[in-house]
């Protein structure tokens, strides 16, 4: 295999490897949105450090994606400013460019799918904050204008009349 097949071969792979990942990204949003709308704090956490791993693995494909592109477009000739896999696809063998293309076209879609998901999951999120932020605003203020029941600050214990537990029956 010549260096310049080997090196699209490569660069295929990567875009392929990073199109998994994005499904795998895609099916724990999908998840994350269920945890959302049905409250469960826990499985939400859980979801979240997955995806930061997944974040985490995205980010060194698109380093070695990266740097194995600046190297084919030295080889090139093409300038860091307009290198792209469509600049790229101008220089690959005939039989391996429909592979690229269909590998670029991939992982841009899986891309965007999950951005769009993660948006409508950031919106949920923020809706159900400012819920809880809503519904503490009005145990606090509205329901309690004395500031006896629920305080800022604790102190429940002084503001019970009878701080020990009453005595029903002596009889054991």
């Amino acid at each position: 295999m010549t260096t310049t097949r080997k090196a699209f071969q490569d660069l295929i792979n990567l875009l392929v490897e990073e199109t998994q990942i994005y499904g795998e990204l895609a099916s724990l949003l999908e998840a994350e949105r269920d945890a959302l709308t049905r409250l469960r704090a826990s499985l939400i956490e859980e979801i979240a450090a997955k995806k930061d791993t997944l974040g985490l693995r995205i980010k060194a494909l698109g380093e070695s994606r990266l740097i194995l592109a600046r190297r084919m477009g030295q080889g090139f000739g093409i300038a860091s400013d307009e290198l792209t896999i469509t600049e790229l696809l101008k220089f690959v063998p005939r039989d391996m460019r429909r592979e690229l293309e269909h590998a670029r076209t991939k992982l841009r879609s899986q891309a965007m799918a999950c951005k769009k998901a993660n948006e409508y999951n950031s919106m949920a999120a923020a809706q159900g904050v400012d819920l809880m932020r809503s519904a503490i605003g009005f145990l606090v203020a509205d329901h309690d204008p004395a500031g006896k029941i629920y305080q800022r600050k604790g102190a429940y214990g002084r503001l019970a009349k009878n701080p020990r537990p009453a005595i029903v029956s002596k009889q054991i």
